[in-house]
């Protein structure tokens, strides 16, 4: 309904993909193609902004997230992904008092 204030909103964007992109997407918008003007700034902008920000956050907050071997969800599988991570993260400050491992879930029934 106003082509020219979303032209505006997405001129914003130009410095970070380029005038031919940007470009594309006025054409686009003039022409009135909103579902190829919706999947192109999902793929040149959206994805990849989020992708970044996921790779970030993964980086500064769990490293091990991504390597995390999950190939299926059967028992045997996510048995070997706990493993995994009680190998890699049971070092991580504060892992051991919030998540103890097998052993010492089993130490602690046959306590009981």
């Amino acid at each position: 309904q106003q082509p020219e204030h979303l032209k505006a909103l997405l001129s914003k964007l130009k410095r970070f993909l380029g005038a031919k992109i940007f470009c594309e997407w006025e054409k686009l918008i003039d022409e009135g193609r909103w579902e190829e003007l919706v999947a192109d700034l999902l793929v040149q902008h959206y994805d990849p902004s989020y992708s970044r920000s996921q790779a970030a956050h993964r980086e500064k907050h769990n490293p091990l997230v991504e390597k995390l071997p999950l190939p299926d969800w059967d028992e045997k599988s996510l048995d070997e992904a706990v493993v995994f991570m009680e190998t890699h993260l049971q070092d991580s400050e504060g892992y051991r008092a919030a998540y103890p491992t097998h052993e010492a879930l089993a130490e602690a029934e046959a306590r009981l």
